[in-house]
């Protein structure tokens, strides 16, 4: 059978939480949908960038990375590092 203040403890964490979510709901900064479809349709048109253009900014960011785990002074190739800071993460 729990102990009571660790039943007064889980219902203290849930209030908490409650509180929070709570005064997260309660904003008040949201946009009417009708307002931003209007906003969205009174811009000009958006020029896209070439399809491969998101490629670039893997590279960029692989190579950051690299100069990274290099500087750190690592001797593991760099996704192996990210194996395992997914592995960790997950």
């Amino acid at each position: 059978m729990p102990e009571p203040i660790e039943v007064l403890g889980a219902f203290g964490a849930g209030a908490s939480s409650a509180v929070a979510v709570f005064a997260i709901a309660g904003r008040r900064d949201t946009n009417d949908a009708a307002a931003w479809l209007a906003r969205r349709h009174s811009r000009a048109p958006v020029q896209r960038s070439v399809p491969w253009s998101k490629s670039l900014y893997v590279v960029r960011l692989r190579e950051r990375f690299v100069s990274h785990v290099e500087r750190a002074g690592w001797k593991e190739s760099p996704e192996r590092l990210m194996v395992l800071a997914l592995a960790l993460a997950s």
